[in-house]
């Protein structure tokens, strides 16, 4: 089965709100929510097992456009995230 394609619209309607740092960079990040699959978050390297709280984070000005941001998107701890967002 070819997997389902990424919902662009859907992940901006709600799904993720933009942060913008004090780097100039911009980021839509997901609302907190129980992990379904295991990760590795990118701010700690270590894993985010099912259950855990997580947050998905894609760049909001990609210069690959929007559909390829989404598709790159992270998988952070909640905490690891807000360390890295200061």
């Amino acid at each position: 089965m070819a997997p389902r394609p990424l919902d662009l619209g859907r992940a901006r309607g709600g799904q993720g709100v933009r942060v913008d740092l004090q780097d100039g960079r911009s980021w839509f990040v997901s609302p907190p929510s129980p992990s379904a699959k295991i990760y590795v978050c990118p701010g700690c390297g270590a894993e985010i097992g099912r259950g855990q709280v997580q947050v998905a984070v894609w760049e909001a000005d990609s210069l690959l456009g929007g559909q390829s941001a989404l598709e790159l998107r992270r998988h952070w701890h909640l905490a690891c995230w807000r360390d890295f967002a200061r």
